[in-house]
């Protein structure tokens, strides 16, 4: 199925659009990626910020994408477990890009706000499964423990959706799409390869949040009637 999500701004601007998938139910012998992980690609990075990435194509642990995007954590032993790539933690680093602003370059996983300054409801938090911390951002706690204590204290910060609504979820992938608008329109397109109606869609815009100041997180899934809808 493909899809379209449409950004129309006053002026050009740049941003990037965070396409969540997953799937309600039980564990199938064919789930891809397999039970505990969580896909990861990006397309492109923007040519206007120093550092350009290459495109990226990976996967890590529920757990290590929990404790960065849910929990704000740096570091923890999901994060530093290591493969044949690096750590966890250095591929979401590769994962995640930076897009230009009208106040310079923001990066996707930054977690202050415009003034530079911590906010809990930053880029970071609007890659989380968990509506929860979409809506409101990181607990203030979460953020004291990325920058202090994490590497002590990382084990006993439990999931926030562990006993919820993640518990149910399978196949996550996650698909970060930068874009530029020209005459303040971009549209940006996606597909979904699904398994209707046990399918769950979440897409963000990450600079909508600070332009608009309003959540932009569109949501497709169980108790959606097959509708998008947007809170």
């Amino acid at each position: 199925m493909d899809l379209f999500y449409v950004i129309r701004s006053i002026g050009d601007r740049a941003g990037a659009v965070v396409v969540k998938r997953a799937r309600f139910g039980v564990l199938l012998d064919d789930d891809a990626p397999p039970a505990g992980q969580v896909n990861l690609a990006r397309n492109s990075a923007s040519a206007d910020c120093p550092g350009l990435r290459p495109t990226y194509s990976g996967k890590v642990s529920i757990q290590a994408y929990e404790d960065y995007h849910d929990h704000g954590l740096e570091t923890s032993s999901a994060l530093s477990q290591t493969s044949i790539t690096g750590s966890a933690r250095d591929e979401l680093k590769a994962f995640h890009t930076s897009y230009k602003t009208a106040a310079g370059c923001r990066e996707t996983d930054s977690k202050s706000g415009a003034n530079g300054f911590y906010i809990a409801r930053n880029n970071r938090s609007q890659f989380s499964f968990d509506t929860k911390v979409v809506d409101i951002g990181m607990p203030e706690p979460a953020f004291d423990i990325a920058t202090r204590w994490a590497s002590k204290v990382a084990s006993l910060v439990v999931s926030p959706v562990g006993a919820s609504e993640g518990a149910r979820l399978r196949e996550r992938s996650v698909e970060l799409l930068p874009y530029q608008t020209q005459n303040g329109f971009a549209c940006v397109a996606f597909s979904l390869d699904g398994r209707l109606p046990k399918q769950m869609l979440r897409v963000n815009d990450l600079e909508g949040q600070w332009v608009q100041g309003i959540s932009r997180e569109v949501r497709l899934g169980p108790g959606s009637k097959g509708r998008l809808r947007q809170p």
